[in-house]
């Protein structure tokens, strides 16, 4: 949804005609650990779908493109098209209606198939395939080819691309790690939303301390006297501390879970509406049921360290101060 379609490696090629193309990809897909080669390619900013701006993207394989289509399917034949969110909602169409694109002098009608979301390009793409794009007067090209692997890491990928060096010679001119760039902070759009994660993450702690704080203070204050006695019994300062910690579990158990089941069911829906505006129309994050669990423990653990040490006020509870009172 970030950035659109992803492979495991950029191979950069030089070639001469189609036959040559074809030839490369043959070497490249013939390959034990390549599951997936095409040319993915495009004019930016050249396009008028419906009558309104639109980056237009063709590929020699359109199947292997994965372009987050949220409604449809992708392109399969030559007067075949997808959108994306926000051109077919400019242009007025959806899935089945047909659709007039123009590049340059050339006009041509198109079936659209599906519709496209991506945060990049804010929704304004439209698919083609390489046949589609020759329609319009397209002469299709690819400066690169995109790969994908068997069990990818990124051992495993700079071994395919020395591999692929080998197999090519002076056809290769250049490559490209793209599993490990996408897993680095080099990776800017994934890694500023980690990010965000991180400091929303550190945000609810902060809640949490407060909170506990809050409700610390209140209890002091109505059951002083109440601890004063039991301290006069024998109870140490951190015996009533830890007694203090675990009565909170009970309600932070239940709202702990409470908030990871709604969480769980209602991620997606609120993914949607703060990305509506940058083209996200769906939302399918994996939520994994375990994540309930193991959410609910890291709060309780929370509520229970944080109660614990706020709580050492108790230590200094008087009971001879409160029987004078």
């Amino acid at each position: 949804m970030l950035q659109g379609d992803s492979p495991d490696a950029y191979i950069y090629i030089t070639y001469k005609d189609d036959e040559e193309l074809n030839e490369i990809i043959e070497i490249i897909g013939s390959m034990d650990e390549v599951t997936e080669v095409y040319g993915l390619s495009g004019i930016d900013g050249a396009a008028y779908v419906g009558g309104y701006d639109s980056n237009l993207l063709y590929s020699d394989r359109p199947e292997f493109v994965n372009c987050g289509i949220y409604e449809g399917v992708m392109v399969r034949e030559d007067n075949e098209a997808v959108l994306g969110s926000i051109t077919a909602e400019k242009a007025g169409v959806g899935v089945g209606d047909e659709v007039e694109v123009k590049v340059g002098d050339r006009t041509e009608r198109f079936l659209v198939t599906g519709l496209q979301q991506a945060v990049y390009g804010f929704g304004e793409r439209i698919y083609l395939s390489e046949g589609g794009a020759r329609r319009l007067g397209i002469d299709p090209g690819y400066t690169y080819l995109r790969v994908r692997i068997t069990d990818p890491d990124t051992e495993s990928v700079d071994r395919f691309i020395d591999r692929a060096e080998s197999l090519l010679g002076s056809r290769f001119t250049d490559s490209e790690n793209h599993f490990r760039e996408t897993r680095s902070s080099d990776n800017v759009p994934v890694y500023v939303v980690g990010l965000v994660v991180l400091i929303i993450v550190i945000i609810n702690i902060i809640v949490v301390m407060v909170v506990i704080r809050l409700l610390l203070k209140t209890v002091f204050i109505k059951r002083e006297k109440e601890f004063g006695i039991l301290k006069s019994v024998g109870f140490t300062g951190d015996q009533l501390r830890l007694q203090l910690s675990i009565s909170l579990l009970p309600t932070s158990i239940a709202a702990s879970l409470a908030g990871a089941v709604l969480g769980h069911f209602l991620i997606n829906p609120l993914f949607k509406i703060v990305f509506g505006s940058f083209g996200i129309m769906q939302s399918t994050l994996i939520m994994k049921p375990v994540l309930i669990l193991l959410s609910s423990l890291a709060v309780c653990l929370l509520v229970f360290f944080f109660s614990f040490i706020l709580s050492g006020r108790m230590k200094k509870v008087a009971p001879y101060v409160l029987i004078q009172e």
